[in-house]
């Protein structure tokens, strides 16, 4: 990560060939570990790419800041959108959270986006559709090198 020079002003991922290029850092190892994270997330869930993965150009697991949010807009889902949490994304989220990140001086290597539900939950009008389901929840016991 330290090698490369990151973009330091939003670049919405609009083109295929810049998302290619993300997608393809993926195992870059300030990334590699939340990747592992979200595949198990998605895979217990049954559905591959409803889980977006984190931006590599941010700063991943070596961030100084967790920018906690609800869920995932439908410009992170990886059906809708770019498939990445990211400040990049072209929807009001990304927008607002740039804007925090300049007001408050922080670089985008310094913080990484997370939500309390990581998947998409869908439109306004489609969760007030929806009937609340029992969902199971586990640790996550993944190789975060992390210790008890």
């Amino acid at each position: 990560m330290g090698e490369r020079a990151l973009p330091q002003q939003r670049d919405p991922p609009s083109n295929p060939v810049l998302l290619a290029a993300k997608r393809e850092r993926l195992d870059e190892p300030h990334v590699a570990r939340l990747g592992v994270l979200v595949r198990e997330i998605a895979n217990g869930r049954g559905r591959r790419g409803s889980v977006p993965f984190i931006d590599p150009d941010s700063g991943g697991d070596r961030s100084r800041v967790l920018m906690i949010l609800e869920s995932p807009g439908l410009m992170a889902d990886a059906a809708g959108g770019s498939g990445f949490l990211s400040v990049d994304n072209n929807d009001e989220t990304a927008a607002n959270a740039w804007r925090t990140l300049c007001e408050v001086s922080l670089s985008r290597l310094d913080a990484m986006p997370w939500n309390v539900v990581p998947w998409y939950l869908g439109t306004t009008e489609q969760r007030s559709r929806s009937r609340p389901r029992r969902m199971s929840v586990r640790a996550w016991s993944g190789s975060t090198g992390s210790s008890s």
